[in-house]
């Protein structure tokens, strides 16, 4: 679309984003639409039991840690910057262009103000006095990559397999939303097998849990507001989620009896899926999409209360 349609205040495209939107063709399905992986595979709440290993990743960076112990309010609201990233990645995967350039841009503002330095060594590859900036490349990647680990992750635990060229499908097409977010596309892994080379790496070389990433960890698990009631489901997807290296860094309990728990969630998960209603099973931001672009629900094989709902295909 030509930017010049854009609201007056987002027609001053960033050019690292000028391509993306002049490759738009219907502004009110945004940046991806229904027809979309993202759509696809983002569209549950099943995502969101991604969510604790997907925070517990990114403060496993030093520099990240360091970041949200100094610029957010992780013991008064423990999961708040958890719930401020999933709306804005709703906002931009399935709002219309506007409000999706609205969320990429009001993050990276406020990225802009988010900078310091570790205040002590963190394993070998971070020292103290090492300056931190929210809108640095690598740290723009590794949170992005921490969503798009966990958006799949997700759904091969809880929804079902997902063939390789579908993983490498979606991957394409959250590379769109990595650059929005801010990362420069030359910094993106180029395939979904480079990503995994590349995660591998920060996994086993990278990453070091300091006491803080411990301390966020704890408000995360234990201290989450009301949510504190769901403590032990929380630590259980948590620990289950993350990998085994980063778990024992954490020092996160794992268990035969945990194990066994997260098996048997995962099955009456994928079980339950199939008669929860749109309302329960749908992010509201998909389901809002659904009705702007006029589209209707998506007929998924084996749930057998979907022609009772409104917004059904026939």
């Amino acid at each position: 679309m030509d930017p010049q349609l854009l609201p007056r205040h987002l027609r001053d495209v960033p050019d690292d984003l000028r391509d993306l939107v002049l490759a738009v063709r219907d502004p009110a399905a945004g940046f991806f639409g229904p027809g979309s992986r993202s759509w696809r595979h983002l569209r549950e709440n099943t995502i969101q039991l991604a969510g604790p290993a997907a925070a517990l990743m990114q403060v496993a960076h030093p520099m990240v840690a360091r970041g949200v112990a100094e610029h957010s309010n992780f013991r008064g609201d423990p999961i708040g910057r958890l719930q401020r990233t999933f709306v804005a990645v709703h906002r931009i995967v399935f709002g219309p262009v506007d409000k999706a350039l609205e969320a990429a841009l009001g993050t990276r503002r406020i990225h802009e103000r988010v900078r310091g330095s570790l205040a002590s060594d963190a394993g070998p590859a971070w020292q103290a006095g090492s300056p931190y900036h929210a809108n640095r490349g690598d740290l723009l990647l590794w949170v992005h990559a921490t969503l798009v680990d966990g958006a799949i992750d997700a759904n091969e635990r809880f929804v079902g397999p997902m063939p390789v060229d579908e993983r490498r499908a979606l991957y394409e097409e959250m590379k769109i939303s990595g650059r929005l977010f801010g990362v420069a596309a030359e910094d993106l892994p180029p395939t979904w097998d480079d990503f995994r080379d590349w995660y591998r790496h920060q996994v086993d070389h990278v990453l070091f849990v300091t006491d803080e990433a411990r301390e966020i960890a704890d408000a995360i698990v234990w201290r989450a507001g009301w949510y504190r009631a769901a403590a032990p489901l929380i630590l259980l997807l948590a620990s289950g989620l993350l990998p085994p290296v980063v778990r024992e860094q954490f020092r996160l309990p794992w268990n035969g009896v945990m194990e066994i728990a997260l098996g048997e969630l995962q099955k009456r998960w994928r079980q339950a899926r199939y008669v929860m209603p749109p309302g329960l099973l749908y992010r509201r931001a998909y389901l809002r999409g659904l009705s702007r672009t006029g589209a209707s629900l998506p007929h998924v094989p084996g749930r057998p209360l979907d022609p009772l709902w409104p917004g059904s295909p026939a």
